[in-house]
């Protein structure tokens, strides 16, 4: 078994959040390859991106394939076996006193579910996020642990037209972002349906607005720009669909408490720490 990354970030925060992200990770399985993974006090998400596998958990036995997903409670038993010759599966966990209240407000059945193409980079972000010391990398880090959990629901429940329509929106968000006349205004043309409507539909399965949805989405990608290229902070502006450069400096400082340089160059420093 290969485990690509992982990433564990302790508890520290003293804000009152629905729960906090705790660790992330990807492991690449032979066939034959196992895990066993005694009760911890976390929820985790499971996400099989390729290959099969089988899951013990509790006394129940499961045969997950590309596409399905996992939750295990808090202090669950879980044991994998690798069916095939190459099983990639992704996970995330979070805790405290409120995260299982939290993933079960979202009606998450127990048996495994046929969630689709697996969303690897939302995984990718939660990891990168869990490296931060930012003010208010959390905040930002339940907002992706929630699209995680509402793509997990959406395929099972395809029949649901409030479900359909939150897939749409969260797909088209991730792929035009970048372009600086693509609004939720926009997003309600091309779906056909009113805005005040898309509103309530993210409200009912994030949490938040589509517009901070969207400003999450866009600071996300620019934070990532900063950390990971030298591109000059306007033309990262403009990748991330913001054509006012002070604006977006403003977004960045007020999400992560710091200017897009102060950022960048506190990454540097860690990256070569």
């Amino acid at each position: 078994m290969m485990n690509d990354f992982f990433v564990l970030r302790a508890k520290e925060s003293s804000q009152n959040l629905p729960f906090y992200p705790r660790s992330s990770g990807k492991e690449v399985w032979n066939e034959g390859d196992f895990s066993k993974e005694r009760p911890m006090d976390f929820v985790e998400i499971c996400w099989v991106d390729s290959g099969c596998c089988k899951f013990i958990l509790r006394d129940k036995t499961y045969l997950l394939r590309a596409g399905d997903s996992l939750c295990r409670m808090p202090m669950e038993m879980r044991y994998e076996i690798a069916m095939a010759p190459k099983t990639v599966v992704y996970w995330a966990t979070f805790e405290g006193r409120n995260a299982e209240l939290f993933i079960r407000s979202w009606g998450f059945p127990r048996p495994p579910l046929h969630s689709g193409k697996c969303p690897t980079y939302l995984f990718d972000a939660i990891g990168r996020g869990l490296l931060s010391t930012s003010p208010g990398h959390e905040r930002l880090l339940i907002s992706i642990y929630s699209e995680l959990i509402a793509l997990m629901l959406n395929e099972e429940k395809s029949c649901s037209t409030s479900d359909s329509l939150m897939e749409q929106c969260l797909y088209l968000i991730n792929v035009k972002l970048s372009n600086p006349a693509f609004n939720i205004n926009t997003l309600a043309d091309e779906i056909g349906v009113h805005r005040v409507s898309i509103g309530r539909l993210f409200k009912k399965h994030l949490g938040i607005s589509p517009v901070d949805y969207l400003i999450g989405c866009r600071i996300r990608l620019g934070l990532k720009l900063l950390s990971g290229t030298v591109l000059p902070v306007s033309e990262i502006s403009a990748r991330v669909g913001l054509v006012n450069t002070n604006y977006f400096c403003r977004m960045i400082k007020q999400h992560v408490g710091m200017t897009p340089m102060e950022y960048r160059k506190g990454h540097r420093m860690s990256a070569d720490a």
